[in-house]
C-alpha cells in the first residue's frame, strides 16, 4: 500500500494525478512508479482510458482511497462511452477495472470515429496560472484532452500542445510543468479560421457529455433518437425519410468554418448514416456536430398531403360508357378491368348492377361466402367429430389449431364444455425424510474426507472428491438447503488450496529423501506438481524455512 498519493484536483485527469505522484515521489524510473501504483511494470500509461484501476484502488492510502468506478470517472471514459449501447459500456468499464484491456479503443469505436484523441497533451495558459496560484502547480485537465476540443471551455482561449520529452515511452507519466507547458507565441492557424464562438460551443457541449454521458439500451434506440430529432428539425419526413437536399444545406451552413479542422465536416454521408439504421456506434464528437447541424436547420413543419376526393363510380356516366365498351370488346374479365382501370371485382359488381353481360361470370353465379351461422355450425361439427377420436385436450389443440383458435375467440364457454376432461396427474409420492437423511450422512462425510487425506500421492479434499468417495457424485450441492448438517460438515472438511499444496510439498520432500535424493527446492517443486508462481508461504516451505 502506498503511504502517499496526491489528492484529486478540480477537473483533473487521472493520468495527471498519476504523473504528479511520479513527480512528487522523485522517482527516477517509470517502471518503479508502475510497480508502486499497479504492482505490474507492464502497465501502459494511457491519457484517455487508464486501465488496471482495481489494482490502483487497492494500493491507494486510506485517506484518499477511491473506488474503481470513481477512478473511471476521472478518465475520458464518459465521453467515449456516450451514445454507446449499455452492453458495450459495461464491458469496457469492466476492462478498465479488471482487464483485459486489449482492443479497448476499438470496442468503443474510437478508432472509427470522426477524430482520434489528440496526439499530445494540451493545456490552457489561463488555467495553468490559476492552478499555480491556488494549488501550487499546474495539472492536466480532462476537458482539455477531449477529441475535437481546441479551446478552453472556461476561458475561451486556445489550447496549446504540450512539449513532451524526447525520450518518452508508453510507460511514462509526464506531469504538467514549466518544461512541458511552454507559452506559445501565436494562435494556431485552425484557431484563426474557425473562430471562437463555434469552437467554444463545441467545447461546452463536449464537457456536458463528459460529465453527464447519454446512455442507450442498444443501437436501435440510438437510431430512433437521431431519426426523431431529424424529423423535429424538418430534415426528415414523418416516415423518417431523410431530406438530403435540406440536410446538405444545413450541414454547409453549420460546418463550413470547421472543414479545415475536421475534413469529414465537408461530407454528409455520416450525417445521413446517423439518421438511418445504426449498425455501429458514432463518436460523441459526431453527435456534437450533428446537434450543430440540427440547430442551423430552418424550421420546416411537416406538410400533410391534400386528401384525394372519393370516386363514386355509380354516379359517373363516363364509367358506365367505358364498362359497356369493354364488355363488348374485351376477351375476358381481367382485360376489361385493365381497359377500364378498375379492379376485376369492381367490373363484376357494376356489371351486375347495370345488367351488362360480358365474357365473365356474373355475380349471381359466383358462390357466395358462407354466412357466419354456417361457419359456426361447421366449426362446431368438426370439433365434435374430432373429440370422438379420443384425443386429449392438448392433442386436439395441436391437430385442429385453426378450429380451436376460432372457437376460443368466439365461443370460449362452448369450447370449455365440449372439450375432453383434464387428465389426472399421478398422485405425489411420499415426502423424503430430509432431517433423518441429514443426520445419517453427516458422519460419513468426515470419514470420506479422512480417507482422501490418507491417499498417496496426496489428493485434495473437495466436495466433488467427497461425493465420489461416497458414490454420490453431484448429489450434495443441489440439496444443501435441505441438509444443513451436511453443509456445515462439507464446509469444515473442504481443504483450502494452500493447505493442500503444503501437504504436497511435505510429501515430495519425504519421498525424495526416502529414495536418497538431496531434496533441493526445484526438485520438490517439480515433484509436487505446483504452478510456476506460488505464494510466499509455499516458497518458504520449498526452501525448508518453515515446517509445512
Amino acid at each position: 500500500m502506498l503511504t502517499y498519493f496526491p489528492a484529486q484536483l478540480p477537473d483533473e485527469l487521472l493520468y495527471s494525478r498519476l504523473a504528479r505522484y511520479h513527480r512528487h515521489s522523485c522517482s527516477v524510473s517509470a517502471k518503479q512508479t508502475l510497480d508502486d501504483l499497479f504492482g505490474d511494470r507492464s502497465v501502459r500509461a494511457s491519457v484517455d482510458l487508464q486501465c488496471h484501476l482495481r489494482a490502483l484502488s487497492r494500493r491507494m492510502p486510506p485517506t484518499v482511497r477511491e473506488y474503481p468506478h470513481a477512478l473511471v470517472r476521472a478518465t475520458l471514459f464518459g465521453f467515449h462511452a456516450a451514445y454507446q449501447p449499455k452492453a458495450i459500456v459495461d464491458a469496457a468499464r469492466r476492462a478498465m477495472i479488471d482487464g483485459p484491456a486489449a482492443g479497448l479503443h476499438a470496442r468503443l469505436g474510437i478508432a472509427a470515429g470522426l477524430r482520434l484523441p489528440p496526439a499530445r497533451l494540451r493545456w490552457c495558459p489561463d488555467c495553468a496560472d490559476e492552478a499555480r496560484a491556488r494549488h501550487g502547480e499546474a495539472y492536466w485537465h480532462r476537458s482539455h484532452q477531449l477529441p475535437g476540443v481546441l479551446v478552453c471551455p472556461d476561458h475561451g482561449s486556445a489550447l496549446v500542445a504540450a512539449r513532451m520529452p524526447e525520450k518518452h515511452s508508453q510507460h511514462d507519466f509526464v506531469a504538467a510543468s514549466r518544461e512541458t507547458c511552454v507559452q506559445p507565441t501565436d494562435n494556431p492557424a485552425e484557431w484563426r479560421e474557425a473562430g471562437t464562438d463555434l469552437l467554444g460551443e463545441i467545447a461546452r457541449k463536449a464537457v456536458r457529455i463528459l460529465d453527464r454521458p447519454v446512455r442507450f439500451a442498444d443501437f436501435a434506440a440510438i437510431g430512433l433518437h437521431c431519426r426523431s430529432r431529424l424529423i423535429e428539425a424538418g430534415l426528415a419526413g414523418p416516415s423518417g425519410r431523410i431530406r438530403i437536399d435540406r440536410l446538405t444545406e444545413a450541414a454547409g451552413n453549420a460546418l463550413l468554418p470547421l472543414q479545415p479542422i475536421y475534413p469529414a465536416a465537408g461530407r454528409t454521408d455520416w450525417l445521413v448514416a446517423m439518421g438511418r439504421k445504426h449498425r455501429h456506434a458514432f463518436s460523441a464528437l459526431q453527435h456534437i456536430l450533428f446537434d450543430l447541424v440540427l440547430e442551423a436547420a430552418p424550421p420546416d413543419p411537416p406538410r400533410r398531403k391534400a386528401a384525394k376526393p372519393r370516386r363514386f363510380l355509380a354516379d359517373d356516366p363516363a364509367f358506365e360508357r367505358r364498362l359497356r365498351v369493354a364488355a363488348a370488346s374485351a376477351k375476358g374479365l381481367r382485360a376489361a378491368a385493365r381497359a377500364v382501370g378498375v379492379d376485376p371485382r369492381t367490373i363484376q359488381r357494376h356489371a351486375a348492377r347495370l345488367g351488362i353481360d360480358g365474357p365473365w361470370k356474373n355475380m349471381e353465379t359466383v358462390a357466395p361466402a358462407k354466412p357466419p351461422d354456417d361457419l359456426e355450425t361447421d366449426t362446431k361439427r368438426r370439433w365434435q367429430e374430432a373429440m370422438e377420436s379420443g384425443l386429449s385436450r392438448k392433442a386436439l389443440k395441436c391437430k385442429f389449431s385453426a378450429d380451436w383458435t376460432w372457437l376460443n375467440r368466439h365461443h370460449p364457454e362452448w369450447l370449455k364444455e365440449n372439450s375432453p376432461e383434464f387428465a389426472l396427474r399421478c398422485a405425489p409420492g411420499p415426502r423424503k425424510d430430509w432431517a433423518g437423511m441429514d443426520s445419517a450422512l453427516a458422519p460419513s462425510i468426515g470419514a470420506a474426507a479422512e480417507t482422501i487425506r490418507l491417499r498417496t500421492p496426496p489428493a485434495r479434499v473437495t466436495i466433488a472428491a467427497i461425493e465420489r468417495e461416497l458414490g454420490r457424485e453431484g448429489w450434495f450441492l443441489p440439496r444443501l438447503k435441505m441438509l444443513p448438517l451436511c453443509k456445515r460438515q462439507l464446509a469444515s472438511e473442504k481443504e483450502p488450496l494452500e493447505t493442500f499444496r503444503l501437504r504436497r510439498v511435505k510429501w515430495a520432500r519425504e519421498t525424495l529423501l526416502s529414495h536418497g535424493h538431496s531434496a533441493r527446492p526445484w526438485q520438490i517443486h517439480r515433484l509436487s506438481g505446483l504452478p510456476q508462481r506460488v505464494s510466499r508461504k509455499i516458497s518458504e516451505a520449498l526452501r525448508g524455512d518453515t515446517a509445512p
